[in-house]
């Protein structure tokens, strides 16, 4: 009986979050003519150029941005195939995307919790307006967190596996990060050690094959998509962390950094946000004017140096041993876990994201206490705190501007919906015995 209430809920779950995105994906479409940033609508023309066939006119870059977000815009061409290019269908598919992170959050909060509070964290990210918002229009994030979360299902139950299943996790393993490799490279490098790194955690029993095979998992899926064993080239072909910053800050409503003078010219990197009325320009030497109302761009994951570096920020004067990226990381972490803060002004689109701020910081408070007792539940959490706090950290150091910083924050907001649905049930279990301690 237990197991069949558990299956209802999460399939009510699962209902509820893909219809609250397909709610809102018909508005889109009706009312924003299907896109409300620059690179849904690009994803959205690849992909029907793709399923018709009309490839010709790309350039190199064209392909390379193609073929870098494969696992995203090939089940999107097949999707305009079959359905002719009709932009709501590729949105239903990113809504069943965002609904499955919903599942499988809850599923990961089912291996350690009692129904009620993984039903809570499955409901954090099937609720969440920006998390809804993200994943009703044609960006590639939600598959990112779809993956990511499907993953530490695997993992968590990896960590109680017999020996044949513990083959097919790391078979399942090693497909779900061979996908995310052709959706956000740097993401994969953090996957893939926190995969290596949480097969410790769990029932001694195995306990050295799960390592030996995560390791394994870790050096050699990154080798297979082209970025050296364990993504060593990836990181150490990865440039000036600063230099990242001050790209994704050029041009952006939204940027928290000093742009030093000369500013570097706006080239494209991975994941940066572009200004209204910046035009970027593409390897191959094409443009595109891009327009976005508030610095949220989903931009093609393809290196690009500026061809005049800017010059160093000096570090504070008081701490000449500090680095800029020591000095820059307080801000970092501030902005990628509390901003855009619930007061100021801007875009319409950047006063719903504050408002969102009154939901998000109780959500984060009681992620704290889930995290502070999350050692009890290692075998489930082990992989949500090293990938999350991992790509916590990865952005922390590379973004520039707080739309951006808000849209990838998307990557770990399933693991503080865990860690909240953990701690929430400490806080009520320890007021619980609390108030049972002063009626005796």
């Amino acid at each position: 009986m237990r197991n069949q209430a558990a299956s209802h809920a999460g399939t009510g779950l699962v209902v509820v979050a893909f219809l609250v995105r397909v709610g809102l994906a018909v508005v889109v479409e009706i009312w924003f003519g299907g896109s409300l940033t620059p690179d849904d609508s690009t994803y959205s023309e690849m992909a029907r150029q793709a399923a018709l066939g009309e490839t010709q006119a790309w350039d190199p870059y064209t392909h390379s941005l193609y073929h870098s977000t494969a696992t995203f815009l090939v089940p999107l061409t097949a999707i305009y195939k079959v359905f002719g290019g009709e932009g709501i269908a590729g949105q239903i598919f990113v809504a069943a995307l965002g609904a499955g992170t919903a599942y499988f959050t809850y599923r990961v909060a089912e291996e350690f919790l009692a129904p009620r509070w993984a039903l809570a964290a499955g409901a954090i990210v099937a609720l969440l307006p920006s998390q809804v918002v993200w994943s009703s229009t044609l960006l590639k994030d939600a598959a990112v967190w779809f993956l990511l979360s499907a993953l530490a299902l695997v993992v968590a139950r990896a960590g109680r596996a017999e020996a044949k299943k513990l083959i097919l996790a790391g078979l399942l393993a090693s497909l779900i990060l061979f996908l995310l490799g052709y959706l956000r490279l740097h993401t994969l490098v953090v996957a893939s050690w926190a995969v290596a790194l949480a097969a410790a955690a769990g029932d001694p029993h195995l306990r050295l094959a799960r390592m030996g095979g995560g390791l394994a998992v870790a050096l050699v899926i990154p080798l297979t998509v082209g970025i050296g064993p364990g993504g060593l080239t990836l990181v150490t072909d990865a440039g000036s962390l600063q230099a990242r910053r001050i790209n994704n800050a050029v041009g952006a409503n939204t940027a928290f950094i000093d742009i030093p003078s000369p500013s570097p010219t706006p080239l494209v990197p991975p994941d940066r946000a572009s200004g209204p009325g910046l035009t970027v320009q593409a390897p191959s030497g094409s443009t595109v004017s891009v327009i976005d109302p508030w610095a949220v761009s989903e931009l093609p994951e393809i290196e690009v140096t500026p061809p005049t570096p800017p010059p160093p920020v000096a570090a504070p004067a008081d701490d000449p041993l500090l680095s800029p990226d020591l000095a820059h990381l307080p801000r970092g972490l501030a902005v990628m876990l509390l901003e855009p803060t619930p007061w100021g002004g801007g875009s319409t689109q950047l006063r719903f994201a504050r408002k969102e701020a009154l939901v998000w910081y109780p959500i984060v408070i009681l992620a704290l206490v889930g995290l502070a007792i999350g050692r009890r539940h290692a075998r489930a959490l082990a992989f949500p705190v090293l990938a999350g706090g991992g790509i916590l950290l990865m952005y922390a150091l590379t973004e520039g501007n707080i739309g951006t910083a808000f849209r990838h924050r998307g990557e770990f907001v399933w693991v503080v919906a865990l860690l909240a649905a953990a701690g929430a049930a400490a806080v009520v279990r320890a007021y619980q015995t609390r108030q049972g301690s002063g009626e005796k």
